[in-house]
């Protein structure tokens, strides 16, 4: 199926329900995966506000329907983009091209996209996890609530994370891995943060690039763990 033809079939209607409004529902609804387990919405990770207000893994939506590619260039369609976060961090199967969802989708995004030209956004993934110097705990609490606390709840105690499968930081890095400054819980934490699921890491957590999330932000996140027992810089 060319993409030409992908782009005609999500733009279908939704049967008797208003694809704009079953997109913009399911934006911010789990259901959007097949996966009885999923937790993630895509709203967990994104925006669509034209300026975000808030720090997330991915990027804001606004005008995503209009990009010539996602993932710094390496996926070449919202279709498959979509596809992407479905199968790798929602656990899901992949939406077929005549998939309802898929379509109420495409509807809705493609509502938030009034700029034709949007460009292609870059994607900066560290590849080599070298220590971050930790930088100011109170900025990282902060930044910690909008990173980190939507998915993994509150330091220490885990109070209001996505679910029991979401991991406590640093408690159960710190249990699991000890305090060694080369293989133990800031490492692991860096590590997981860059990488996420990738580079054989495992689970489903997404990436957060340099664009996303700055060594700076990511060092003021690690000295508010601090407050928690992971261990400082060394």
């Amino acid at each position: 199926m060319t993409r030409a033809l992908v782009i005609l079939v999500l733009a279908a209607g939704c049967g008797s329900r208003p694809a704009l409004d079953y997109g913009r529902a399911l934006f911010d609804d789990a259901s959007v995966s097949s996966a009885a387990s999923n937790t993630f919405k895509c709203s967990t990770c994104h925006e669509v506000a034209a300026m975000p207000t808030t720090l997330k893994a991915g990027y804001t939506l606004h005008d995503s329907a209009a990009r010539p590619a996602f993932w710094g260039g390496s996926v070449p369609a919202l279709y498959d983009a979509t596809n992407q976060c479905i199968t790798q961090f929602m656990r899901g199967k992949a939406l077929a091209a005549d998939d309802e969802k898929g379509r109420a989708l495409f509807v809705y995004l493609q509502s938030e996209s009034p700029d034709a030209s949007a460009p292609l956004l870059p994607l900066t993934v560290v590849q080599n996890i070298t220590n971050v110097k930790s930088g100011d705990a109170t900025r990282g609490q902060a930044t910690y609530q909008q990173a980190c606390g939507t998915c993994h709840g509150q330091p220490h105690t885990g109070e209001g994370r996505l679910g029991t499968v979401v991991s406590i930081i640093p408690d159960e890095s710190l249990q699991a891995h000890g305090t060694d400054p080369i293989t133990g819980a800031r490492p692991i934490t860096i590590e997981k943060v860059r990488h996420g699921k990738f580079f054989n890491i495992g689970g489903n957590m997404p990436l957060f690039s340099v664009e996303a999330l700055p060594d700076a932000d990511l060092g003021d996140v690690l000295a508010y763990l601090e407050m928690f027992g992971l261990p400082p810089s060394p």
